[in-house]
């Protein structure tokens, strides 16, 4: 059934449009060309200027932008980042709102105009590169939504360039919605999902649009797994379990983590399953969720998750 969103996610925006971010480090302003338009992007700045760095892109929501998804997830990203002396948080900004994903039956302007987001991307990790003048990088991808489905587009055509990546709110898109060439190769992979996500079926089926539009299928949470899964040398196996303390009996939600590997290889597959969740970056810094949105969990913190997964592979 279609569901408009658009009204509710217009008021969301302007009522949220506030800082939130008094503690956390702060982020600087950036912009290079690519196909002749300026893309912009925000990243905070490293403690030092010399060795190894790390690099995590945040990529934001369908109708997001750099700054809001900042005031989302920043005050725990950014945090997180001042207490590692060579990280770097990058929130770049979408074409006109959104992510030249993988699927096909997407609508907005950033697939009908095939926006080069994955060239912008790149460019940006060669940019920092070079103003800092770091030796080498561990580059990771994190994104919500539009931005998560972008992540399993530089997990399908560009995996080289990266260690890891993390997804909320997003499962892959079935085979004649996607329209990548994936690369068949195996990365390290953490699929945060809500069991009532209103947004991203978590088993499986189609998505709408806040605009009203559809934008195709998607696989089920387990059958995203099992793709990741499929992928690793030899043969997967569960490596651990971890039960999230309920801390917050009223939000009437749980959430569970399962993480594989397979022997001699330092990938992993991890799922993360907010029962009852809903369509959330869940974290202690942003409550003010809109309702249509689902049920939001308030006993995890998915920066300080995502960040933790980072540092185990």
């Amino acid at each position: 059934m279609m569901k408009n969103y658009t009204s509710n996610a217009v008021l969301w925006l302007f009522a949220i449009a506030m800082p939130i971010m008094m503690n956390a480090q702060m982020s600087y302003v950036d912009s290079l060309k690519v196909d002749d338009k300026v893309r912009f992007f925000k990243y905070t700045k490293p403690k030092e200027n010399s060795g190894k760095a790390k690099i995590v892109f945040v990529l934001h929501g369908s109708g997001m932008s750099m700054d809001f998804m900042e005031e989302v997830v920043g005050g725990q990203f950014n945090t997180l980042a001042l207490q590692d002396s060579n990280t770097i948080i990058v929130y770049p900004e979408g074409h006109k709102g959104n992510w030249n994903d993988c699927r096909a039956k997407a609508t907005y302007p950033a697939k009908l105009e095939n926006s080069n987001d994955v060239t912008f991307l790149l460019d940006i990790k060669k940019r920092l590169k070079r103003k800092f003048d770091f030796d080498d990088l561990d580059v990771y991808a994190v994104g919500y939504s539009n931005g998560g489905h972008m992540c399993f587009k530089l997990a399908k055509v560009a995996s080289s360039e990266f260690k890891g990546f993390a997804v909320v709110g997003a499962n892959l898109p079935v085979s004649d919605n996607d329209d990548c060439t994936s690369s068949h190769k195996a990365v390290s992979m953490l699929l945060i999902n809500g069991t009532t996500d209103p947004i991203n079926p978590y088993g499986g089926g189609e998505v709408w649009s806040g605009d009203g539009q559809t934008r195709g299928c998607v696989m089920s949470l387990e059958a995203t797994r099992d793709y990741w899964l499929s992928l690793l040398p030899g043969e997967s196996k569960l490596e651990s379990k971890l039960d999230y303390e309920d801390t917050y009996p009223r939000d009437n939600s749980r959430a569970v983590q399962r993480t594989y590997s397979s022997f001699g290889s330092s990938i992993k597959i991890s799922t993360l399953e907010i029962m009852n969740g809903g369509h959330h970056f869940a974290n202690p810094d942003f409550k003010d969720w809109p309702h249509y949105l689902g049920n939001l969990n308030r006993d995890v913190n998915l920066p300080e998750i995502i960040m933790t997964f980072f540092e185990s592979i």
